[in-house]
C-alpha cells in the first residue's frame, strides 16, 4: 500500500510542476496511517510526517533536531558569539569564543594570557608597525653591528664595542673612574689643576686625585756608568755612587782578608781575622761567634784513622 501511495505523490508534484498556475489552488497533503489527505489550515504537521511540529520558531535561531519531537531553535547569539557544543544531552548554545575578547590596544602583539587575551607592547629602541611587526631603532638609527649590543642600558651589552660617541658626555677636566674604594659603576671624577714646577698629581683611593706640593729643590747626580749586579749607594745628600757587591762590602764592614760577615744582635758586623790554628766557635743563640784556640783531646765520631793536635 505504501508504495502505491508514493508514487500518487509524485504524480501530484509533476502536475503542480507542470501547471505551475494551478498551484496555488493546490493544498498540501499529508500522509496519516496510510492515507492521503489535505493539511488544515492552522494545522501543526507532526515531525513524523516531514512537518516541524511547531507552530513558530526563535528570530534568528539555529533549528535544533529532537528526534520524533518537536523542532526547536536556539536564542540569537550575540554578535562575535559561536553556536558552541553543550555535550550530547544538551541542546548547543550561542556563547562567547574561548578565550574571552581581544584584549589590548591598537598595534599590540595579541597573546594568550591564561585563558585571555593579553597585549604586548615593544619597549626600550624598538616599535613595532603592524601587521609586519618588523623592529627599527627609535628614530630610524640602526642597529650595531654586534647584535647583542644595546646602548639603551649598559648592563644588556653582552658582547661587541661600545663606540665612544655612545658614550655619554662628562664635565670638562674630568675622566672616567671609580674612586669608591670597592667596586661601582664608573662616574666622572674631577682632575685638579696641578701644573706648577712644584706640584704633583696624586690619587688617594675612596677619594680621587689630588694635588701635592714638592718641598725643597736639588739635584741628584750619578758618578760612573753602572753595570748588571752594581748597587747604589748615596754620597751624601746629592749624589748616588755605583759600586760592585765586593766594593760595597769593604766599604760597610771590612776589606781586611780573613774578616768573617756574621750577624750581631742589632746589624751586620764584620769578625776580624784570629789567630793562625784558632777555630771559629759559635756562642750559641744569644751571642756572637769569635776564634778560639784548641786544646789537645781527642775527635769523636770517626769510624776509622786519628786526628793530631
Amino acid at each position: 500500500m505504501i508504495k502505491p501511495l508514493r508514487a500518487l505523490q509524485a504524480a501530484v508534484l509533476a502536475l503542480l510542476l507542470a501547471f505551475p498556475a494551478a498551484a496555488a489552488d493546490v493544498k498540501p497533503v499529508i500522509n496519516v496511517s496510510g492515507q492521503l489527505r489535505p493539511v488544515h489550515s492552522g494545522e501543526t504537521v507532526g515531525v513524523a510526517n516531514g512537518g516541524t511540529s511547531a507552530t513558530t520558531l526563535t528570530n534568528h535561531g539555529v533549528v535544533i533536531g529532537h528526534g520524533t519531537s518537536a523542532l526547536s531553535a536556539t536564542t540569537a547569539g550575540t554578535s562575535g558569539q559561536v553556536l558552541t557544543s553543550n555535550g550530547a544531552s544538551a541542546d548547543p548554545t550561542f556563547q562567547a569564543a574561548p578565550g574571552g575578547s581581544p584584549g589590548g590596544s591598537s598595534g599590540q602583539i595579541q597573546y594568550n594570557n591564561a585563558g585571555a587575551f593579553g597585549g604586548f607592547t615593544a619597549g626600550g629602541d624598538c616599535t613595532f608597525s603592524v601587521p609586519n611587526f618588523t623592529c627599527t631603532k627609535t628614530g630610524g638609527v640602526s642597529f650595531a653591528a654586534s647584535a647583542t649590543t644595546d646602548t639603551t642600558s649598559a648592563s644588556n651589552i653582552s658582547s661587541g664595542s661600545l663606540a665612544l660617541a655612545r658614550i655619554a658626555a662628562i664635565a670638562n677636566n674630568t675622566v672616567l673612574g671609580n674612586a669608591s674604594g670597592g667596586s661601582a659603576t664608573p662616574s666622572a671624577l674631577a682632575v685638579p689643576s696641578c701644573s706648577g714646577a712644584t706640584n704633583a698629581l696624586t690619587w688617594t683611593s675612596s677619594s680621587g686625585f689630588g694635588c701635592n706640593t714638592i718641598s725643597g729643590t736639588g739635584t741628584v747626580t750619578t758618578t760612573g756608568s753602572p753595570a748588571t749586579g752594581d748597587l747604589a749607594k748615596f754620597s751624601g745628600a746629592t749624589s748616588i755612587t755605583n759600586s760592585t757587591v765586593s766594593a760595597f762590602l769593604d766599604s760597610e764592614f771590612s776589606s781586611t782578608q780573613g774578616s768573617v760577615l756574621y750577624r750581631g744582635a742589632s746589624a751586620w758586623a764584620a769578625l776580624a781575622p784570629g789567630t793562625s790554628g784558632y777555630v771559629l766557635v759559635t756562642g750559641g743563640a744569644g751571642a756572637n761567634p769569635s776564634w778560639q784556640s784548641v786544646t789537645s783531646g781527642s775527635v769523636s765520631g770517626y769510624s776509622s784513622g786519628s786526628a793530631t793536635w
